[in-house]
Protein backbone atom coordinates (compact mmCIF):
# COMPACT_ATOMS: atom_id res chain seq x y z
CA UNK A 1 0.00 0.00 0.00
CA UNK A 2 2.17 2.61 0.76
CA UNK A 3 4.95 1.72 -2.18
CA UNK A 4 1.66 2.47 -4.22
CA UNK A 5 1.04 5.90 -2.50
CA UNK A 6 5.09 6.78 -3.23
CA UNK A 7 4.53 5.63 -7.10
CA UNK A 8 1.48 7.41 -7.02
CA UNK A 9 2.87 10.49 -5.78
CA UNK A 10 6.08 10.08 -7.50
CA UNK A 11 3.81 9.86 -10.94
CA UNK A 12 1.86 13.41 -9.74
CA UNK A 13 4.74 15.26 -9.17
CA UNK A 14 6.52 14.53 -12.57
CA UNK A 15 3.38 15.24 -14.11
CA UNK A 16 3.07 19.12 -12.53
CA UNK A 17 6.64 19.29 -13.25
CA UNK A 18 6.40 19.07 -16.37
CA UNK A 19 4.33 22.26 -16.98
CA UNK A 20 7.53 24.10 -16.22
CA UNK A 21 10.26 21.92 -17.84
CA UNK A 22 12.24 23.03 -20.75
CA UNK A 23 15.58 24.06 -20.88
CA UNK A 24 17.36 25.40 -17.91
CA UNK A 25 19.98 24.81 -14.93
CA UNK A 26 20.63 21.65 -13.46
CA UNK A 27 20.67 21.99 -9.52
CA UNK A 28 22.23 18.94 -7.65
CA UNK A 29 23.03 18.86 -4.40
CA UNK A 30 22.83 17.00 -0.76
CA UNK A 31 20.51 17.16 1.60
CA UNK A 32 21.52 15.89 5.31
CA UNK A 33 20.32 16.35 8.62
CA UNK A 34 21.23 19.30 10.83
CA UNK A 35 21.70 17.02 14.03
CA UNK A 36 24.13 14.94 12.60
CA UNK A 37 24.45 15.71 8.97
CA UNK A 38 23.59 12.00 8.46
CA UNK A 39 22.11 12.28 4.72
CA UNK A 40 18.12 12.40 4.07
CA UNK A 41 17.69 8.69 2.54
CA UNK A 42 14.87 9.41 0.22
CA UNK A 43 11.94 11.91 -1.05
CA UNK A 44 11.55 14.79 -3.33
CA UNK A 45 13.36 18.24 -3.02
CA UNK A 46 10.92 20.70 -4.75
CA UNK A 47 12.10 24.25 -6.31
CA UNK A 48 8.41 26.38 -6.55
CA UNK A 49 8.29 29.91 -7.86
CA UNK A 50 6.76 32.00 -10.17
CA UNK A 51 8.50 30.02 -13.25
CA UNK A 52 6.72 26.78 -12.25
CA UNK A 53 7.42 23.86 -10.23
CA UNK A 54 10.65 21.61 -10.23
CA UNK A 55 11.39 18.63 -8.12
CA UNK A 56 14.35 16.43 -7.81
CA UNK A 57 14.41 12.70 -6.55
CA UNK A 58 16.82 12.81 -2.95
CA UNK A 59 18.19 8.99 -3.32
CA UNK A 60 21.50 8.65 -0.21
CA UNK A 61 21.28 12.15 0.57
CA UNK A 62 21.94 13.06 -3.16
CA UNK A 63 19.77 14.97 -5.64
CA UNK A 64 19.73 16.62 -9.73
CA UNK A 65 16.74 18.62 -10.71
CA UNK A 66 15.01 16.91 -13.81
CA UNK A 67 16.98 13.32 -13.05
CA UNK A 68 19.84 11.95 -13.79
CA UNK A 69 19.97 11.69 -17.40
CA UNK A 70 17.01 14.65 -18.40
CA UNK A 71 17.55 17.17 -20.29
CA UNK A 72 15.86 19.68 -18.48
CA UNK A 73 16.62 22.07 -15.94
CA UNK A 74 15.31 25.00 -13.89
CA UNK A 75 14.93 28.53 -15.37
CA UNK A 76 16.45 31.53 -13.72
CA UNK A 77 14.84 32.73 -10.58
CA UNK A 78 14.28 32.73 -6.84
CA UNK A 79 12.47 29.56 -5.18
CA UNK A 80 11.62 28.10 -2.17
CA UNK A 81 12.95 24.69 -1.33
CA UNK A 82 10.15 22.33 -0.05
CA UNK A 83 10.86 18.70 0.50
CA UNK A 84 7.75 15.66 0.08
CA UNK A 85 7.54 11.95 0.00
CA UNK A 86 9.93 11.86 2.44
CA UNK A 87 9.18 9.35 4.83
CA UNK A 88 9.62 5.99 5.37
CA UNK A 89 7.24 2.82 6.42
CA UNK A 90 6.75 -0.12 8.20
CA UNK A 91 3.56 -2.81 7.69
CA UNK A 92 1.89 -4.36 10.19
CA UNK A 93 1.31 -8.29 9.79
CA UNK A 94 -1.64 -10.07 10.72
CA UNK A 95 -0.03 -13.01 12.78
CA UNK A 96 -2.53 -14.99 12.01
CA UNK A 97 -2.52 -14.54 8.27
CA UNK A 98 1.07 -13.24 7.36
CA UNK A 99 -0.85 -10.56 5.62
CA UNK A 100 -0.13 -7.06 6.09
CA UNK A 101 -2.95 -5.27 7.97
CA UNK A 102 -2.23 -1.77 7.63
CA UNK A 103 1.16 0.67 7.55
CA UNK A 104 2.69 3.38 10.21
CA UNK A 105 4.15 5.76 7.83
CA UNK A 106 6.93 8.30 9.45
CA UNK A 107 8.09 10.98 8.44
CA UNK A 108 11.75 11.62 7.96
CA UNK A 109 12.10 15.78 7.89
CA UNK A 110 9.93 18.51 10.19
CA UNK A 111 6.76 19.77 9.03
CA UNK A 112 8.56 23.28 8.51
CA UNK A 113 10.70 21.93 5.69
CA UNK A 114 7.63 19.78 4.19
CA UNK A 115 5.58 22.65 2.28
CA UNK A 116 5.87 25.73 0.02
CA UNK A 117 4.21 28.14 2.44
CA UNK A 118 6.48 26.99 5.64
CA UNK A 119 9.49 26.46 4.75
CA UNK A 120 12.69 28.72 5.83
CA UNK A 121 14.61 27.52 3.22
CA UNK A 122 15.09 29.86 -0.59
CA UNK A 123 17.28 29.81 -3.29
CA UNK A 124 18.06 32.18 -6.31
CA UNK A 125 19.21 30.23 -9.86
CA UNK A 126 20.93 32.57 -11.48
CA UNK A 127 21.97 31.65 -15.65
CA UNK A 128 25.77 31.93 -14.69
CA UNK A 129 25.08 31.14 -10.92
CA UNK A 130 25.90 28.34 -8.53
CA UNK A 131 25.19 24.96 -9.46
CA UNK A 132 24.79 22.83 -6.65
CA UNK A 133 22.66 23.69 -3.65
CA UNK A 134 23.62 21.70 -0.67
CA UNK A 135 20.51 21.75 1.95
CA UNK A 136 20.55 20.70 5.69
CA UNK A 137 16.82 20.20 7.68
CA UNK A 138 15.85 19.32 10.88
CA UNK A 139 15.03 15.60 11.68
CA UNK A 140 11.05 14.66 12.38
CA UNK A 141 10.34 14.53 16.15
CA UNK A 142 6.61 13.47 17.19
CA UNK A 143 4.68 15.24 18.80
CA UNK A 144 4.24 13.67 22.43
CA UNK A 145 0.58 12.98 23.51
CA UNK A 146 -1.46 14.91 25.99
CA UNK A 147 -2.67 12.99 28.90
Amino acid sequence: MTNKLFKLFFLATLVLCSYGCGSGIKISGTVTYEEDGSPVERGFINFSGATGNFSGIIKNGKYVTGGEKAVQGIPAGQYKIWFSGVQKGEHIIDPKTGVPESSIITPLIADEFCAENKTPISFEVKPDGQKTFDVQVKKYVPQRKKR
